[in-house]
């Protein structure tokens, strides 16, 4: 009777390893599977640039928690050109999950709003990326790369 009882419990034991060497595999990453590969805060080499986290406020989409000219940190402000949300069509599970995106920026524009009765910052970019670590769902982000923007992080109609 002992001796089945051990015999379930490594069925089991394999069992599960199974299931969950499928699941990881199944999210390893290939340079072609890639959307976006994450930067080192420390890599970037572009003179101006700005991080911002998703700030979904009245009259913002972005907020400021870093900017390489020391002018604006941790202030709101609007992103034109370029849009990683939009571009990549990311997922709301993704978005929520706190990633800092790095904006390279070519001018930045100040305007007085009536309807918020506060200054605006727009900045006009060149570029994004995303910084390291790539944070993702959280049900299923333990088997995926912090290194990259992976297609799992989009809506269906990108994949």
């Amino acid at each position: 009777m002992q001796l089945k009882e051990v015999f379930r419990v490594v069925i089991v034991v394999f069992m599960v390893l199974f299931i969950v060497t499928t699941i990881a595999t199944k999210e390893i990453i290939t340079p072609n599977e890639s959307l976006k590969a994450a930067v080192h805060n420390n890599k970037i080499k572009i003179s101006h640039y700005i991080i911002c986290n998703i700030a979904r406020v009245t009259g913002y989409e972005w907020q400021i928690i870093y900017d390489s000219a020391e002018i604006d940190d941790h202030r709101y402000c609007n992103i034109v050109n370029i849009d990683p949300i939009t571009e990549l069509n990311l997922s709301y599970d993704f978005l929520t999950m706190n990633n800092s995106f790095v904006f390279y920026v070519d001018e930045r524009m100040e305007y007085y709003s009536e309807e918020l009765k506060e200054n605006v910052i727009t900045f006009s970019v060149t570029g994004w990326d995303i910084l390291y670590p790539v944070k993702h769902s959280p049900f299923t982000g333990f088997f995926k790369s912090r290194r990259h923007i992976l297609p799992s992080d989009c809506l269906e109609e990108l994949k």
